[in-house]
């Protein structure tokens, strides 16, 4: 996997974007709680992906 500088960072902008609008969403009872769930994990996720994809592109960088 060979991600840009720019779309890492849209990783991790938008993987907080999600978990925030979440908590925001579920916390004013405009969604229901299991709503909740399925951001933190797709919010997450998008954020889990930034963070591999900037560990391997740190690790090619070293060779």
């Amino acid at each position: 996997m060979n991600m840009s500088r720019g779309s890492i960072l849209l990783c991790f902008v938008t993987g907080a974007a999600v978990l925030l609008l979440g908590v925001t969403l579920a916390d004013g009872g405009v969604l229901p709680e299991w709503t909740r769930l399925i951001f933190i994990a797709v919010g997450g996720g998008l954020v889990g992906l930034g963070v591999s994809a900037k560990a391997q592109q740190r690790r090619l960088r070293g060779r």
